[in-house]
């Protein structure tokens, strides 16, 4: 049940109160908007209306009479839509009371790093009890429907005294984060001490701005191929990383080789400082090395916000670099050769280079049969003749059994 006590002469338009409700659903289910009924009163509902996106209730008419009833009803955008409703009574107070009168009803928009940390104080703000003599006053910050308007505690209030004025510290409550959510509308009340408590509200607005504290993070860790012979700046491979900060040049991404002892592939390629493509610096002799273990860092494009950085971007030096593995596959014949073996069944433990050498041989082979045919060729016609001639039959038989052999 929402109580408020309002001044008899408050003026049409005024915002009275704001009533909330939040919902938990995904998408339009969990979308809010408000009506306003009166069951007990039906002339009652003549003097407001309600904003149907913020839940805010408006003066629409001079208030006359000593108390009105009214429903606030929140309804999702579902189907079907579910409801909830919720009492509102506004009491009319004496003219003669005041209610507290804020320094300014909006504040902001007020522009907050994303990483300040938990207890910081974003902004302070001021209301007077508009009551004489007696300067107490109340405030609370109103927790909304959605994350925008605090639906979480994102930020909490915290009340001080200072030269007999008191005041509202608005701080944080849990972490900031930009990629998340951008700006914050929050709702805080003030409420003085007088015999017919009054209240009043004001609206604080904050923008964060995003700061450089997401690490650039590969997308993918695999394993490449490049071929033997194949000339200088072929393209082996590309990486590719994702920096999750909002604004550029936070996410901006450069690429580069890891210049360290312990990366051994780093003087035999060379990578696009802007795409991330791979090229090779060497010609490749798998004979002599068979494969490169190979570090690439991605670098975004600011100096980095996070601690103990010392004003540099952020990269895969804190942490992160993706290691390839980088095979030196045979000359393209003898790839081909090898794939061809690969769909024969064949002993799983067959390596590539064995296949290369018994390539080798069989070209080999070949040559020499090349160099000796002419001489076959010269035994297989005499031998021809020979078993042609019914005279010879037993040195054909002979010679025949032979070739059969």
């Amino acid at each position: 049940k929402y109580v408020e006590n309002v001044k008899q002469d408050t003026t049409i338009g005024t915002n009275i109160l704001r009533v909330s409700a939040s919902d938990e659903d995904a998408d339009n289910n969990g979308a809010i908007i408000y009506n306003l009924t009166a069951p007990y009163n039906p002339s009652d509902i003549d003097y407001f209306s309600i904003l149907p996106e913020s839940g805010w209730i408006v003066l629409t008419r001079p208030l006359d009479r000593e108390t009105y009833k009214l429903e606030a009803i929140a309804m999702d955008r579902g189907f079907p839509p579910l409801s909830r409703t919720v009492e509102v009574q506004i009491d009319v107070v004496d003219r003669a009371n005041n209610p507290p009168v804020w320094d300014q009803t909006v504040y902001g928009p007020i522009f907050v790093k994303e990483n300040r940390n938990v207890g910081d104080r974003v902004v302070s703000v001021k209301a007077s009890s508009g009551i004489e003599n007696n300067p107490t006053v109340f405030y609370r910050l109103i927790r909304g429907s959605t994350a925008q308007t605090n639906k979480y505690d994102t930020f909490y209030l915290q009340q001080r005294n200072d030269n007999g004025h008191t005041w509202a510290d608005i701080k944080v409550n849990h972490p900031l984060d930009y990629e998340s959510i951008k700006e914050y509308n929050l709702t805080i009340r003030v409420e003085n001490n007088g015999v017919q408590q009054l209240g009043s509200e004001a609206t604080i607005y904050i923008v964060l701005e995003d700061v450089n504290d997401e690490i650039p993070l590969f997308t993918e860790r695999e394993q490449e191929t490049v071929l033997e012979g194949e000339p200088i700046g072929t393209p082996v491979t590309r990486v590719n990383a994702i920096d999750k900060d909002g604004t550029f040049p936070n996410n901006q991404v450069f690429y580069g080789i890891v210049r360290s002892p312990r990366n051994e592939g780093r003087d035999y390629f060379e990578i696009n400082e802007q795409t991330g493509e791979i090229f090779t610096k060497v010609v490749f002799d798998r004979e002599k090395q068979g494969a490169y273990a190979l570090e690439v860092e991605a670098r975004d494009g600011a100096p980095s916000a996070r601690p103990n950085s010392n004003g540099q971007p952020n990269s895969g030096n804190h942490d992160i670099f993706n290691k390839k593995k980088i095979l030196i596959g045979p000359y393209p014949e003898v790839a081909h050769y090898d794939s061809k073996l690969r769909n024969l069944t064949k002993p799983a433990s067959l390596r590539s280079e064995r296949l290369s050498e018994e390539l080798r041989e069989q070209r080999l082979l070949s040559a020499d049969i090349s160099s000796r045919l002419p001489y076959f060729e010269s035994v297989n016609s005499s031998a021809s003749e020979l078993i042609s001639n019914p005279e010879n039959t037993r040195i054909a038989r002979k010679i025949d059994t032979r070739l059969k052999d």
